[in-house]
């Protein structure tokens, strides 16, 4: 008996001390500003670009950047099960510099050493309209609109921050 009690504690322990895998949950400073997961490595890999832009093109081709995208597990499971990624879906951008020199390679341009980390983050109680916004100045396709360059598509009276949205939905 002694010594399954024994037992038990040491697993007990053992849980205790064991190192916690870190949340793939938003998490906030006091301030309320988002903390870089350290660990976006680890998620789902999504996607990597070249020279990817919403601006005017790079003229020096030498000047184009990697884009690496990266999603939470349990996030990418959810979308692969609706079609819809779930409130609080994180998705890291990793930009990397491109190199040509430094490989034996002849040709080619290669990922080389980090040049930052954006973190998106699907919240909707905290952005309520920003995305609506945003969507609407990029010239998104929105209410079946096909034109670019922001149609002033949202009226002030459908800001959603305005004191009667707020007033409507729930705390």
């Amino acid at each position: 008996m002694k010594a399954k009690l024994l037992l038990v504690l040491v697993l007990i322990s053992a849980g205790l001390f064991a190192e916690q895998a870190p949340s793939n949950e938003p998490q906030y400073t006091k301030e309320g500003e988002l903390v870089k997961p350290e660990n976006y490595r680890e998620w789902i890999y999504l996607s990597s670009g070249m020279g990817m832009t919403y601006g005017s093109p790079i003229a020096n081709p030498d000047d184009q950047d990697f884009d690496n995208v990266f999603v939470t597990p349990q996030a990418y499971k959810s979308f692969l099960a609706t079609g819809t990624w779930p409130d609080k879906t994180m998705m890291a951008l990793e930009v990397r510099f491109s190199a040509s020199k430094g490989s034996i390679n002849k040709g080619g341009r290669f990922q080389d050493k980090l040049a930052g980390v954006e973190i998106h983050l699907k919240d909707e109680k905290r952005f309520l309209s920003t995305i609506a916004r945003r969507l609407d100045t990029l010239g998104a396709i929105t209410r079946g609109q096909r034109q670019t360059d922001g149609q002033g598509l949202f009226r002030a009276d459908d800001n959603l921050e305005s004191a009667y949205a707020k007033a409507s939905q729930p705390a």
